[in-house]
This record gives structure tokens, sequence and C-alpha cells, in this order.
């Protein structure tokens, strides 16, 4: 009886070390694929910075008066890993402010480099344009827009559609999201331990032979399929979970949500 359970926990085994190395070929595949595409991001932080709560309170932005006046800093970066040019473009880059906005003032505050000659300018009411040469990965540029924005201010919309690429993405900008990233590599480690330990000593009391793989095939097969998982989300709940900035705007955000 021991004999046979013993046949059989080496067949499951070699059965998990197989699992392991075909989830491994997969996440490789998957991960080279997903590492090859363009998309352009839209990370903001928005500011009320005055809102008229008083009838006799009158609030002027350069000598116009508004109700309540409120900053968005939107940075449009190529989020992708190839490079994007105008030419890839469906049409230019749009920040879509809620209806019955009103765009009171554009400045672009800082671009990656200035090869790529990157502007933004108000094209309507609700709406700002953004144009540049080319993007490179994590290059983008910086952009304030002052508005006058209703009582209860949705969020903001992005269009920038890219031939061939990702749909465009817009995301808020979150204090200290670099901790999102480490508390998921920890919880992966711990988890990976945990069940190493639990597989191979149970395993130590029937089989000495099995020791080295019952802790590595189990470690290697959670691995495997956990960067598959990773590698079959779509690239907007890859970018939600990382939730990175450029480092030349990292400055601004951070100041702003102070």
């Amino acid at each position: 009886m021991l004999e046979i359970f013993a046949v059989s926990s080496e067949l499951l085994a070699w059965l998990g070390f197989g699992a392991t190395l075909v989830f491994g070929f997969l996440s490789i595949y998957l991960f080279l694929k997903s590492r090859r595409y363009k998309q352009l991001i839209c990370t903001y932080s928005r500011t009320t910075l005055q809102t008229k709560a008083h009838p006799e309170v009158e609030i002027l932005f350069r000598g116009e008066p508004v109700a309540n006046l409120t900053k968005l800093l939107a940075l449009i970066w190529n989020g992708g890993t190839e490079e994007i040019r105008t030419s890839d473009l469906g049409s230019l880059p749009q920040i879509l402010l809620p209806p019955h906005s009103r765009v009171l003032s554009v400045a672009t505050l800082e671009s990656a480099t200035s090869h790529t000659r990157f502007e933004a300018e108000k094209a309507s009411d609700t709406s700002v344009r953004a144009s540049f040469a080319y993007l490179n990965p994590d290059e983008g540029g910086l952009v304030e827009v002052l508005f006058e924005a209703p009582a209860a201010v949705p969020e903001p919309a992005f269009d920038a559609p890219v031939i061939g690429g990702r749909s465009p993405f817009i995301q808020r900008y979150v204090k200290k999201q670099s901790r999102v990233g480490l508390a998921l590599k920890l919880g992966m480690l711990l988890m990976i331990l945990a069940f190493s330990v639990y597989v191979g000593g149970d395993a130590l009391h029937f089989h000495g032979r099995l020791v080295i793989l019952a802790l590595i095939g189990p470690s290697l097969m959670f691995i495997g399929a956990s960067i598959l998982a990773f590698g079959m989300l779509d690239g907007n709940y890859r970018e939600w979970i990382v939730r990175r900035v450029p480092e030349f705007a990292k400055t601004y955000f951070e100041k702003a949500a102070s």
C-alpha cells in the first residue's frame, strides 16, 4: 500500500513539474506578446481652488467672474513599449471635461524632452487638445488646466485613438502608489513559501526523493500561473495595478497631493 502511494505521489510530482513547464512557456509567450504595444495614458489630479459659497462673494479670474475655479493637472504620456508618432494617431489626443464646464486657461508645465515638441491648447469650452511630433515610452507632457466647473464635478475623460494600438486609458493619481506593487510582491512571496513548506513537509514523511520536486515544483507552478494570469489581463487593468508615473512628472503630482 505504501509503495502504491509512493508511486502515485511520484507520478503527481512529475505531472506537476510538466504543468510547470507548460505554464512557464505560456507565461513567457504572453509576457513577450504583451510587451509590444502602443497606448496613450492620461494621469491626472484635480483640485478645487475657489468655490462660490455665498451670493455676495465674487470670484474673478483675469477680471472675469467665475462660479467654481478648479485646477486639473494632467499628464499625457506614452504608457506602451513602442514609440508613438503623429502619423499613428487617428486624431489628436483630447482631455474632455464635464458638460457645462468652461476652460479658462491651458499651460504646458513640462515635457520629458523638448524634441517631442509637446504642446497643449484649448479646443473648446469643455476640451483641451494636445499635439506632439513623437513620444518614446514613458515620455509625455504635463498640462495645467484652469476651468470653471459645475458644483458636482464628474471625472474627466480622455480620447486618444492610436492606430493599431490599445484603447486610451485615464487614471487618477494616487499618492504613495509604489506601496501597491510592494504589497503584491510580498503577498506573492509569502504564499509561495507557505505553499512550498506545506507540500514539501507533507511529502517528506513518505518519500525522500520527492522532497526537491515537492518544494520546487509547486512554487514554480504557482509563479508560472501567477505570471500567466497577470499576462492575460487587459493592459488597462495591469496599468491600474501598477499605477506608475514617469519620473519627470512625479514632483508635480506629489506636490499637488500634499
